[in-house]
C-alpha cells in the first residue's frame, strides 16, 4: 500500500458538511417517551436537515405501521397473554416504550455517518426541545387514537 493512501481523508466531502442534527441523547429520550412515531419524527427532522427525506421517508412509514400492529398483536394476536405470562402484566407499557428505543436505534443507523462527522468537525447539535416534546405529544397522540379508534373499533 502506497504511502500517500494513509494520507486520505477518512469522511467524503458529502460527510463533511456541517450540518448539524438533533443529539442522540434527543433522539434517545423522544423515542423512550414518544415511542416508534416519535422516533421517527425527530430521525425525518434530522434527514430533514441533511436533505435526504427522499431516502428516508420509508421510516416514517414504517412506524405508522408499527404502532397499530403491535396494539393489534396486544389485543388479537395473543400478545398480552404472552407478555403477561413471561415477563408479567407490569411489561406491556414497557415492551412499548423498547420499541421506541429500538426505533432510535434503527434511526441512529440511518444518521450514525453524520453523527461522527459532527462530533470530529466539532458542529454542536441542533436544541431538540421543542421539536422533541411536540414528536412525544404526536406519538402519544397517536398511540391514543389507535387504541381508542382502531382496536376498541368504536
Amino acid at each position: 500500500m502506497p504511502k500517500n493512501d494513509l494520507l486520505q481523508p477518512s469522511l467524503s466531502a458529502s460527510d463533511a458538511t456541517g450540518v448539524s442534527i438533533y443529539s442522540t441523547a434527543a433522539g434517545y429520550i423522544v423515542s423512550y417517551f414518544g415511542g416508534p412515531l416519535a422516533a421517527a419524527i425527530i430521525a425525518l427532522l434530522n434527514s430533514f436537515h441533511l436533505g435526504r427525506l427522499h431516502k428516508d421517508w420509508p421510516f416514517g412509514a414504517l412506524a405508522l405501521l408499527a404502532v397499530p400492529g403491535y396494539f393489534k398483536w396486544l389485543q388479537v394476536g395473543g400478545g398480552q397473554r404472552w407478555l403477561s405470562a413471561v415477563i408479567g402484566q407490569w411489561s406491556i407499557p414497557y415492551v412499548y416504550r423498547l420499541m421506541g428505543v429500538l426505533f432510535f436505534g434503527l434511526a441512529y443507523l440511518m444518521h450514525r455517518r453524520y453523527y461522527r462527522s459532527m462530533a470530529l468537525i466539532g458542529v454542536p447539535a441542533r436544541p431538540g426541545w421543542i421539536p422533541g416534546v411536540g414528536a412525544v405529544m404526536a406519538g402519544m397522540a397517536y398511540a391514543f387514537l389507535v387504541v381508542e379508534f382502531l382496536i376498541n373499533e368504536r
